[in-house]
């Protein structure tokens, strides 16, 4: 996996042809990434996720599955493999900063739990979507049983997860799947688009509002707290006041030059 830092976006690739399976390397990429976005003195403001190649992702390397299904000590080691991706994704969902996953091509068991624990999912029309995961006699380990039932809501879930069934773009973002479904020529640049445009919102606003939405699915949970404490921080904040404020006055321009050529 290739780390790219360009101004406030940070872009992870996965580059393993032929389907970019994640293996522990990637996991241990995903990982170090992250470390250094947590820590306090990272300008990164979004993260892009995407790939190389027709695939995004196929899923967990099956050779390291299959290698382990050899060993004594093969279910301890998958696991202990598992569970390190399953850290991963979680604290990709936990992130502060917008993430935006662009699938460029199939995502696929592993692949696509990848892209369900980011805030926004582009797809390609032509690309195939889905935890099949059952169809080998396994289930979707890394989260996917528990993020695609909040995402999708439960009975498409089963739908998918239950019969191994994966959907195309258009239906994936029927279905609520991926935000988008866009020709597989677009979808990198649409995700760059997109992630520029987050990365240039108000980050104290942009933190706040992930913590707020995270906070309405736990029961008793501080959202609105949350929306109150940083409503008074925005107001005294000088980037935001600044932000505010420039708002006003080219809304004030605009009127005056409106009613100038009226």
């Amino acid at each position: 996996m290739n780390v790219t830092a360009d101004g406030p976006i940070t872009t992870w690739t996965l580059d393993r042809p032929p389907a970019n399976g994640i293996g522990e390397s990637e996991i241990d990429a995903m990982r170090a990434s992250l470390d250094e976005l947590a820590s306090e003195g990272s300008e990164t403001r979004a993260l892009l996720i995407t790939a190389h190649g027709r695939f995004f992702s196929a899923g967990v390397d099956l050779q390291l599955v299959q290698e382990n299904m050899e060993l004594a000590d093969g279910p301890d080691r998958m696991v202990a493999i598992i569970s390190r991706y399953q850290s991963v994704l979680a604290d990709i969902e936990a992130l502060a900063i917008p993430t935006v996953c662009a699938m460029n091509g199939n995502a696929l068991g592993g692949g696509l739990e990848l892209a369900l624990a980011c805030d926004f999912r582009i797809a390609s029309d032509e690309a195939k979507y889905g935890l099949p995961e059952i169809n080998l006699g396994l289930l979707p380990g890394a989260g996917g049983t528990q993020r695609l039932p909040r995402i999708i809501g439960r009975p498409a879930a089963l739908r998918l997860i239950l019969r191994g069934e994966s959907v195309s773009g258009a239906e994936a973002e029927r279905i609520g799947l991926a935000h988008w479904s866009v020709p597989s020529d677009d979808v990198v640049s649409r995700g760059v688009e997109l992630a520029r445009q987050l990365a240039g919102r108000s980050a104290l606003a942009t933190k706040a509002i992930k913590r707020a939405i995270a906070e309405s699915a736990r029961p008793g949970g501080h959202g609105y707290q949350i929306e109150l404490d940083t409503t008074r921080a925005l107001m005294t904040d000088p980037t935001a006041r600044a932000e505010v404020l420039a708002f006003f006055q080219a809304r004030a321009a605009a009127r005056t030059s409106q009613g100038a050529s009226s």
